[in-house]
């Protein structure tokens, strides 16, 4: 199991829920869900790119370490 996979299982699974219905859309200029994600490790956490629930346009969220 990589890394990202452990860092985003200790996560309870309403919050993940929170986390993925909670992106920033810039072309709807809304708070919305994302589709079609991945995600990486970075120095400030986690990162999920993926593709807006309503527009399709890339979005992304950083989930800071704690």
């Amino acid at each position: 199991m990589t890394v990202v996979n452990m860092q985003w299982k200790l996560i309870p699974d309403n919050i993940k829920q929170m986390i993925l219905s909670n992106v920033w859309c810039s072309n709807c200029r809304d708070v919305v869900s994302v589709t079609d994600y991945q995600i990486e490790t970075h120095d400030l956490g986690l990162i999920m790119s993926g593709k807006c629930s309503i527009c399709g346009s890339d979005v992304a969220r950083v989930v800071e370490k704690e």
